[in-house]
């Protein structure tokens, strides 16, 4: 019984690997989008609204990255390890 136990949660562990990787492939993915965004606006006739909404998308992807890395293994995973 304990065996059968430890597989599922072994199972669990690469289920949950996975998934972190497809997060953050898919966030590097938008990373790359609002930094090329940020670099279209850097011209001086560029929307000062336009650039204030890139520059906060690009802190809250920053504190999205924080958040995903904190769960890969290996790296004392956990919230916990998240500034507050």
């Amino acid at each position: 019984m304990e065996g059968g136990g430890k597989a599922a949660a072994g199972g669990g562990a690469k289920e949950s690997a996975g998934l972190l990787a497809e997060l953050s492939a898919r966030l590097a993915a938008v990373e790359e989008q609002a930094e090329a965004l940020s670099k279209q606006l850097d011209d001086e006739s560029a929307d000062a609204a336009a650039v204030a909404t890139a520059a906060h998308l690009e802190r809250k992807l920053t504190g999205l990255r924080r958040a995903l890395d904190a769960l890969e293994p290996g790296t004392g995973g956990g919230v916990s390890s998240l500034p507050s």
